[in-house]
């Protein structure tokens, strides 16, 4: 109706005089009163603009939560002799009055999912199949509105484990036992193995003027690749001051551009591509300091994720005269400032020590998204390739895998975060396509048990150990492809490889387990199966430890065989 009325009032005021073809003249003249239409800003963003102009309110930064506050432990547990399947040992089940103090201990940070009183019990007899749909998710797969969990590390003193001769010179090493073959472990079959779950198929490099080019298009080149964006906001703004109205009117500016056709591009990048909101962010932030300024990219980089729906503020540093971003991510983050308003955290994902600013303290409109940290799949980066070849000495599964060294300096520079962003994104099409496929050699012919034994057993003795203090000097989980290239690996990236491994290959569904500094997986079996397991939603999930070196399927490390487990949401 607002279009109707101003063009009705366009042409009673200015109704031009035709010429020999009116029609002509009347369409190049709707054409042109339409796009002095779309110049204006409407009524919400006349608002917010009048907002920003008032003076903004201070705030302090919170300090980063730290998502490694004890030392992990320098090795992986053994299996002992004397260390048997949870149906071998006394059954145990925990009483009420247990589990009402385990589950309502006010010092214990909270899991991600909450359980209906989820327990570890040892000895069950034999296990019913799960009276489901093979490979169906059991846990709600939207994330928690409450900050997730982060693990603690391990620190029982304990006897270190007796190890076969000769023994490592390096103590960080998992010290596993040096045996020709596990016993539970039968050799692999020679034939081709037929798929338990299709993989999916290697998606072609995008095409199109983002990649090819154009008139109105300047190149940007992002973790080793060209893209071609469209170029009508480079040098379109710029600040006198910092001050809350001269942000506005950059801000006002950039309304007032033709900013459409970049938003565009952003788009296309994110859905394919970029393949993630992440990747959107960091373009973006790199795509803004090529066009302005660095302060001026700040109010850029807020309009353009406003532009496309996400939170997102600019903050002046009162420390430094500086501006500043937060951003609004859909999980926890740990090691970097924040501050939450209404009930939102925010994030100068730069940033690792508090400082006061001043920030606008309304969103603009139509801006409620927050940002996905996971990847729908890996992005599309430089091709340069790691290979390194992975194998168990017991039941000789082996796989060598090419990762991509882009995507790993680009992994590098994410955030720590929750649990699930390692989980749930996807991985990289050509370390899938070698990776599962080498795998289905190992387990072809077998059953689900001994597929999954198989599995596990290659996580166990596959992959050398380390804490990430030791390997990096500060927490970092992996991603998949990050254990087939960096040297070593700890508990949660195994965790988050052996349920990888077992939803791809045998489709079993999977959580993750958290218990006093330690991270393991337990499975959801169709087939009976013995050994230690929880509950969740019904169904049993057998425990399945990666880090527990010569572990069946039901095995809990000791120190945790009468210790609850939390069930992280993934």
């Amino acid at each position: 109706m607002k279009r109707l009325l101003l063009c009705v009032a366009v042409l009673a005021t200015h109704f031009p005089t035709f010429s020999d073809n009116p029609d002509k003249d009347f369409d190049s003249f709707m054409k042109s009163a339409m796009t002095d239409f779309d110049s204006f800003i409407d009524d919400a963003n006349r608002d917010f603009l009048d907002f920003m102009r008032s003076p903004w309110k201070k705030f302090e930064a919170e300090k980063p939560k730290e998502q490694r506050p004890e030392p992990e432990p320098v090795q992986p547990v053994i299996v002992q002799p004397d260390d048997t399947v949870a149906s071998k040992r006394e059954p145990r089940q925990l009483t009420i009055e247990e589990i009402l103090d385990l589950t309502s201990r006010e010092n214990e940070q909270r899991p991600v999912v909450d359980v209906d009183v989820p327990q570890t019990v040892i000895g069950d007899k034999e296990m019913p199949p799960a009276d489901v749909t093979p490979g169906s998710p059991v846990v709600d797969d939207k994330p928690a509105p409450a900050p997730s969990v982060c693990p603690v590390r391990d620190t029982v003193d304990r006897p270190a484990a007796p190890v076969p001769a000769p023994k490592p010179a390096n103590p960080v090493k998992p010290v596993a036992p040096a045996k020709p073959a596990r016993p539970d472990i039968k050799p692999a079959a020679p034939t081709a193995p037929k798929p338990v779950v299709q993989e999916r198929p290697s998606a072609p490099r995008p095409v199109g003027p983002l990649y090819t080019g154009g008139e109105g298009r300047i190149p940007l080149s992002f973790a080793g690749v060209t893209y071609y964006v469209n170029a009508q906001l480079k040098n379109v703004i710029s600040l006198r001051r910092l001050d809350e109205n001269s942000v506005t009117d950059a801000y006002e500016a950039l309304l007032r551009s033709d900013y459409k056709p970049l938003v565009a591009d952003l788009t296309a990048l994110r859905d394919k591509g970029l393949n993630g909101e992440w990747a959107l962010f960091m373009f973006i932030k790199q795509l803004s300091e090529s066009f302005v300024g660095q302060n001026e990219s700040m109010v850029m980089r807020q309009f353009l994720l406003n532009r496309m729906g996400y939170r997102a503020r600019v903050a002046r540093n009162a420390d430094t005269d500086r501006l500043t971003i937060f951003v609004a991510p859909d999980c926890q983050l740990y090691g970097v400032i924040s501050i939450t308003v209404d009930g939102v955290p925010y994030y100068d994902v730069d940033a690792k020590r508090p400082y006061y600013f001043f920030m606008c303290s309304k969103d603009a409109p139509g801006s409620n998204r927050k940002l996905n940290m996971r990847f729908a799949a890996a992005p599309y980066l430089d091709a340069r390739k790691k290979t390194s070849t992975h194998t168990s000495p017991h039941s000789k599964a082996s796989a060598t895998v090419s990762v991509p060294v882009a995507l790993m300096d680009f992994y590098k520079k994410i955030p720590q975060c929750d649990y699930s962003v390692y989980a749930n994104s996807g991985v990289d099409k050509g370390v899938e396509a070698q990776l599962l496929g080498a795998l289905r050699q190992a387990i072809a012919g077998k059953g689900e048990k001994e597929a999954a034994l198989i599995l596990l057993d290659y996580v166990q003795n596959g992959f050398e150990y380390a804490t990430d203090d030791v390997q990096f000097g500060y927490e970092k989980p992996f991603f998949v492809e990050e254990l087939f290239y960096y040297p070593k690996c700890d508990c949660e990236d195994r965790s988050v490889l052996y349920r990888y491994l077992v939803m791809r290959l045998l489709g079993l569904d999977t959580v993750l387990l958290e218990y006093p500094n330690h991270i393991a997986t337990a499975v959801a079996f169709r087939e009976p199966v013995e050994g230690d397991y929880v509950t969740v939603g019904g169904r049993r999930y057998t425990v399945c430890d990666p880090t527990f070196i010569g572990a069946g399927i039901g095995m809990t490390m000791p120190q945790f065989r009468t210790t609850k487990a939390k069930v992280l949401k993934i």
